[in-house]
């Protein structure tokens, strides 16, 4: 394994929200300002990642395959507002 594969927070791997809290294993939430591009937390259930992401890096639509169609259409209409 790559020095940069093993500082990565979350590996190539199916997002799944669960619990209570509505928890992603290995993804923490952060506010930021809607940008083009940005996946919204609400997103990424039930999408797999399609690259091993660092830790503190903004997970993109681009890096997961899997997004619901109307959940991408929200995601786009909100950055857009």
């Amino acid at each position: 394994m790559s020095d940069w594969s093993e500082s990565c927070s979350v590996q190539v791997t199916d997002l799944i929200v669960a619990g209570h809290h509505h928890e992603i294993a290995g993804v923490d939430t952060v506010m930021i300002t809607p940008a083009e591009g940005t996946a919204a937390y609400y997103v990424l259930s039930g999408t797999t990642l399609q690259r091993d992401i660092a830790e503190g890096e903004i997970i993109s639509v681009d890096d997961v395959d899997g997004i619901d169609g109307r959940v991408l259409e929200l995601n786009q209409a909100v950055q857009e507002v």
